[in-house]
């Protein structure tokens, strides 16, 4: 993805998106509390994998991880 793709998706929050408990993200030996929106974009940029997954983008709507009941609230 690229930076303005991240920064929207995020709504300008990039660090939002970084799934802190991923073993990729836990390598890379970075306080996620801290991140500024740069930071987190050059990590997402260096290391993608650490981004929360899935992502689905309906009818303009944005939804991370397997949230099934907001999911089908959406498809419904």
């Amino acid at each position: 993805m690229s930076r303005d793709e991240v920064l929207r998706l995020s709504s300008g929050d990039p660090a939002s998106l970084i799934d802190t408990r991923k073993p990729s993200f836990r390598k890379l030996g970075v306080d996620g509390s801290s991140l500024s929106s740069e930071q987190a974009l050059d990590l997402i940029a260096k290391e993608p994998s650490i981004l929360r997954r899935p992502i689905y983008e309906i009818d303009g709507e944005i939804v991370f991880g397997s949230d099934k009941d907001r999911l089908a609230e959406l498809i419904g």
